[in-house]
């Protein structure tokens, strides 16, 4: 790859950058991790763990279903607690 073709990721923001592995599997970020330092010490970090428990594809999540009163159907959906009795 020529110089002129390479991607300088210090032109992409961190937050945007844990935003999209956020949404990997898990077995992708496990890889991901060994790519670099930056990358190693950016998916390991308690921030990212927080975010990707509550994006990732692999985590599960409560789906609900409300009628509104003109008989359209509205869905929301939350990252499920992993021990709901907890608190």
């Amino acid at each position: 790859m020529s110089q002129g073709n390479q991607l300088n990721l210090e032109l992409i923001p961190t937050d945007l950058i844990m935003e999209i592995f956020s949404r990997l599997l898990i077995k992708s970020i496990g890889r991901f991790r060994s790519v670099s330092k930056l990358w190693g010490s950016m998916l390991g970090s308690p921030e990212f763990t927080a975010l990707f428990m509550t994006r990732s594809p692999s985590c599960p999540r409560l789906l609900f279903a409300v009628q509104g009163q003109d008989d359209e159907w509205h869905f929301y959906s939350a990252p499920q607690p992993e021990n709901p009795y907890e608190k």
